[in-house]
């Protein structure tokens, strides 16, 4: 996941920084980014503001794959430094990455200028510097980012109900063909099964009982869509068709073939 996060962020990272330095560097003279220390002046305040893009643009996207289950999120000791940074508000977490980049990236990147380019750049070499900067700067930081936005106080993050079934073979291609599922995992006896952020594992056993006294309920969001999706299947429960309920929720049944039940339903109004 970091590295996914990683060289994307260092792809946009670059490909932006370069064009809006190639625009400044022929449009706005008064910059002189043709010489050593107006390069690095550059360099000093860009790197905080990329750093700072980055956090807030990694963290929500982690942030929210780790509500949704997607990713694990990691519960830190109370009392260590990475729970401290956690409870931080996320503008002071963002500067904190912000003043690293600097002293990380920055100066050690300023002092490098110096040796190689004492009289400064041309407008090719300052644009491609610029993007090749960006792109190692956002890509170092977003999976250091990334590992932040995991990290949080011990939370429930979302109930993932688990199914017996005879046949975990059978079970599996009921729920892809017939329900929609997309396969998560198989290790024979026990699988997973997820559609929409939606997670169900399924369990072989023996008890043929068991799966009759076996429900979970689904919240969705256009359940008369998803009923005539599973109408057409036909999968839905004889005694549980498409209705409004008087506890607020307009819902219906699906049976697989073992007879656990699925209630799908949305809240009226």
């Amino acid at each position: 996941m970091s590295e996914r996060f990683a060289w994307r962020s260092a792809a946009f990272c670059a490909v932006v920084n370069a064009l809006f330095g190639a625009w400044l560097y022929r449009y706005v003279p008064a910059l002189p980014l043709w010489t050593s220390w107006g390069v690095a002046a550059d360099t000093l305040i860009a790197s905080p503001l990329l750093a700072v893009f980055t956090y807030y643009t990694v963290t929500p996207l982690v942030a929210g794959m780790a509500a949704r289950g997607e990713v694990a999120r990691r519960a830190a000791e109370p009392k260590s430094a990475r729970a401290r940074f956690a409870r931080l508000p996320h503008w002071l977490q963002a500067m904190a990455f912000g003043l690293a980049s600097v002293a990380l990236f920055a100066a050690p990147a300023c002092a490098l200028l110096a040796w190689l380019a004492p009289d400064g750049f041309g407008y090719w070499p300052f644009v491609a510097f610029k993007g090749a900067a960006a792109g190692v700067l956002g890509g170092a930081l977003t999976p250091f980012i990334a590992d932040a936005a995991r990290i949080g106080e011990p939370a429930l993050v979302k109930a993932v109900p688990r199914f017996p079934v005879l046949d975990v073979r059978a079970a599996l291609e009921f729920y892809e063909k017939q329900l929609g599922f997309t396969k998560l995992f198989d290790w024979d006896d026990y699988a997973g099964v997820g559609r929409d952020g939606f997670e169900l594992h399924l369990f072989r056993t023996d008890d043929r009982n068991l799966p009759r006294w076996t429900a979970c309920r689904v919240n969705v969001v256009g359940v008369d869509a998803l009923h005539a999706e599973l109408e057409k299947a036909g999968v839905i429960h004889p005694n549980g068709g498409l209705a409004n309920q008087p506890w607020g929720f307009r819902e219906f049944t699906v049976l697989d073939p073992f007879g656990n039940a699925i209630v799908f339903g949305e809240r009226i109004g």
